[in-house]
């Protein structure tokens, strides 16, 4: 027996001195830990000393069933527990270590003291209808659907809190680094102060019958379905704002930074000024009378149920519009709305004479549509074609010229009389094709003064023209500057709305020259190949090529350049297969780096001195609301130079939508409701521009000077008036046959080192060889002796030249004949 006694004493002696079991009552709970930790589990006993429990950090016993979490307080290291979706009434003790509690969707109707620790607590869901103190480390609480009438004080450490859907009257004090609330349905009568850090507040669904003031860097506030009579003064930096469903008759002003704005369902008669930068408007439901004008930005449009709302502002575009029970009856010239209910085919375009004296159109005014079928009816799936010239004609003289809007249209201001109009497709690859003749006719009367519906259908024409129509900066060549740049290039269709070229291919070469050098693509452009300063595009199919954004790019103006500097882009496009007008293929434009500068400006391309052959001057007008409010109509008068043939005036780009129209000399751009931001509140975007060419008139003599002048109307404000442009007749930099006994040619071109030079002379003669920069500044003479009659050949090394365009001038017994290189 002494035997048997001392073996168990021994055996004793030999077990673990340290392990602790205790018994886990949840069988569900058991499971679990078995599973997990099967070598400190025996049954439904656990070792509490066991290290695959004392050592884990989170634990994670989500939807497992379990109804008692008791045991997990021997987790010595834990650091989240995760017990979300199980049947849980209530919590034991937690580990001090547990810095993040999830236990969502349970029955627990009271929560223990938190750990010390604790950072993020989340009991969404449960049946709580009161929190213990929240520790001082605490950063977001999610508390919302639950029973709760109060919450605890809110210590400085909380950066976020949920507490939506609850049974809350008030809010404790809000802490200073509070950037989240969301309170919205429960029983709230007001909101404490705000703390200047907030950044979103959703309060929505509350008896809430007045707002604080509103912390600068909000930028989410959603507070519909309130008592709201009024809004405080919004944040500049808003980018979200609902209020949906209140008592409001009035909104205030909407910052430049808005998104969204939802006001349906209140009092509201009219609306403020409306940010460029909006691109969804819920008004629908209120007693709107009136709309201001709609941003280009615009993708999303509610007003039904205003039946007092009788007119529309011109509508740009817009891709989801609803207008159901207004009071519309005709709509403005509108762009490009994709969708529409009711659809806007139901409704005629406004005329002078509308009921409701809404916009009208002048007294000849219809649309130019791509008529697909041929059948010379606008079928609903033809869309309209844009910036197409048209011309009026009376007793066969030029009186107008009008482009046509975003979505086709065009409008003629006339007197009485007998008019004929064209739409204008000289080098351009659009056909006429209803009606046959290309012509329609126009009789008014004292009686019958308006003539709507003068509709031409159009088509491409045979073939493809591949090509390039402009180039455009965004801002000024400033020593140590970035400046996009913007070629207008590819299918020439593209800019009348039409498409012409798919499945073609080809490429696009730009090289760059001047005192810039290459940053990169413009966001969302297409990424060329970079060789030195030039920029190579291979396209695979010009059909897919935004015309009008895909070559954008940036370049850095040199610190050590100087006001004057020449900054140069030459563009050449070249398809694969045949092209209908090789003619567009090639471009220069040239431009001034400047060191100060008015923004309210205007360029020309060339600049100076210009050859006697020069046939086309392109302008370019800039134009910056540099004011302390947006201004919300602009137009420019600019009056062609005696020199140029104002028939041939080309629109080529534009910054914004606009109606452009020629009478005699006197351009007219006009921006109806462009609400361009001031420069104060948003640089970017409080610019504009327009760009054109004209033709000079032939037969300018050496010294003729052209100039040009632009004024710029905003709103009601004086003009603007901006540079004045001067380009002289001079034979400095003419690149055509003066003397057709002189034949010259340079190559290669461009070139890297080495230039060959050859001509021939038709006699012996006294030959004077220079080059010229491309403004008309004599750089070297190459040769000045007499040379025999036939051909000679000169190596010319370009090693001193900086890199950009020259002209070679040769000159013989008093004529002259240039060539243009380009030097890398």
């Amino acid at each position: 027996m002494k035997k048997i006694a001392l073996f168990f004493i021994l055996i004793t002696q030999l077990m673990p001195a340290k392990s602790q079991w205790v018994t886990i009552p949840d069988s569900n709970f058991v499971n679990f830990l078995t599973l997990n930790y099967p070598s400190c589990m025996s049954g439904n006993q656990m070792d509490t000393t066991c290290t695959g429990i004392t050592s884990v950090l989170r634990v994670n016993c989500n939807n497992q069933g379990i109804a008692n979490l008791d045991g997990i307080q021997y987790f010595d290291n834990l650091d989240t527990l995760k017990c979300n979706r199980n049947l849980l009434t209530t919590l034991p003790d937690l580990p001090i270590t547990l810095k993040e509690l999830y236990c969502d969707s349970n029955l627990i109707s009271s929560l223990s003291s938190l750990p010390p620790a604790l950072r993020k607590l989340s009991c969404v869901n449960n049946q709580l209808v009161s929190l213990p103190s929240f520790p001082t480390t605490i950063k977001t609480v999610w508390c919302n659907n639950n029973q709760l009438t109060s919450l605890p004080s809110l210590p400085a450490s909380l950066n976020s809190i949920y507490c939506f859907v609850n049974q809350l009257t008030s809010l404790p004090a809000l802490p200073a680094n509070l950037i989240v609330i969301m309170c919205y349905s429960n029983m709230l009568t007001s909101i404490p102060s705000l703390p200047a850090n907030l950044v979103s507040l959703i309060c929505g669904d509350n008896p809430i019958n007045s707002l604080p003031v509103l912390p600068q860097a909000l930028n989410f506030l959603a507070c519909d379905n309130n008592l709201l009579t009024s809004i405080p003064p919004l944040p500049p930096n808003l980018r979200n704002f609902t209020c949906d469903h209140n008592q409001l008759s009035s909104l205030p002003t909407l910052p430049n930074s808005l998104e969204i704005l939802g006001c349906n369902h209140n009092q509201l008669t009219s609306l403020p000024t409306l940010p460029n930068s909006v691109f969804a408007l819920y008004c629908n439901d209120n007693l709107l009378t009136s709309l201001p004008e709609l941003p280009d930005s615009l993708q999303s449009f509610n007003i039904s149920n205003n039946p007092n709302l009788t007119c529309l502002p011109q509508l740009k575009r817009i891709v989801s519009m609803t207008h159901t029970n207004t009071g519309v009856q005709c709509l403005p010239n509108y762009g490009t709305v994709t969708n529409a209910n009711p659809s806007l085919s139901l409704f005629p375009l406004c005329d002078i004479l509308n009921v409701n004296g809404c916009q009208t159109f002048w007294n000849i005014s219809g649309k130019i549509y791509n008529d697909l079928d041929s059948n010379c009816i606008s079928d609903p799936n033809e869309f309209n074609a844009q910036n197409l010239k048209v011309n009026l004609y009376e007793s066969g003289i030029l009186q107008q010229q009008v482009y046509t809007g975003g979505e086709g249209f065009y409008s003629f201001d006339t007197d009485t009389g007998s008019f004929t109009m064209e739409v204008d497709t000289a080098g351009i690859p659009v056909l006429v094709t209803c009606p046959l003749s290309g012509i329609l006719n126009s009789i008014l009367t004292a009686a019958d003064s308006l003539d709507y519906g003068m509709d031409f259908g159009v088509q491409c024409k045979t073939g493809f023209d591949i090509g390039v129509l402009a180039g455009v900066h965004f801002s000024q060549f400033f020593p140590g500057n970035a400046t996009m740049i913007n070629i207008h290039a590819g299918d020439l269709s593209n800019y009348y709305g039409l498409h012409c070229a798919s499945g073609v291919s080809g490429t696009i070469d730009v090289t760059i020259l001047g005192p810039v050098s290459y940053l990169s693509s413009a966001p969302g452009a297409l990424s060329p190949n970079v060789t030195g300063n030039i920029l190579s595009y291979t396209i695979s199919d010009f059909g897919t090529v935004n015309f009008n954004t895909d070559f954008r790019f940036l370049v850095m103006t040199n610190t050590s350049a100087q006001a004057g500097d020449q900054v140069c882009v030459d563009v050449m496009v070249n398809p694969f297969a045949g092209d209908n007008d090789t003619s567009n293929n090639s471009f220069v434009q040239c431009f001034s780096v400047v060191n100060s500068f008015d923004p309210n400006m205007k360029e020309v391309s060339p600049t100076a001195e210009i050859s006697p052959d020069q046939e086309w001057l392109t302008y370019t007008v800039y134009f910056q609301n540099t004011g302390n409010a947006a201004a919300q109509n602009i137009y420019v008068l600019d009056t062609l130079d005696p020199n140029t043939d104002p028939s041939t005036f080309t629109l080529l780009s534009y910054s914004h939508e606009n109606f452009t129209q020629v009478l005699g000399n006197v351009i007219r751009v006009n921006f109806p409701g462009i609400n361009l931001p001031d420069s104060t509140n948003n640089e970017p975007n409080s610019h504009g521009y327009f760009q054109y060419k004209v033709r000079l008139i032939s037969g300018l003599s050496i010294g003729t000077e052209i100039s040009n002048t632009a004024n710029i109307y905003f709103d009601f404000n004086p003009p603007i008036r901006t540079n004045t442009t001067i380009n002289t007749i001079s034979n400095l930099s003419s690149v055509a046959e003066i003397f057709p006994g002189i034949e010259l040619n340079v190559q290669p071109n461009p070139v890297i080192q080495n230039l060959s030079i050859a001509f021939t002379l038709q006699k012996t003669s006294y030959v004077r060889l220079s080059i010229y920069t491309l403004p008309g500044q004599h750089v070297r003479t190459l040769l000045d002796s007499k040379k025999d009659a036939g051909d000679s050949e000169l190596l010319f090394s370009t090693e001193g030249l900086s890199s950009g365009i020259y002209f070679l001038k040769i000159e013989v017994d008093g004529y002259s004949r240039s060539r243009r290189f380009i030097k890398l």
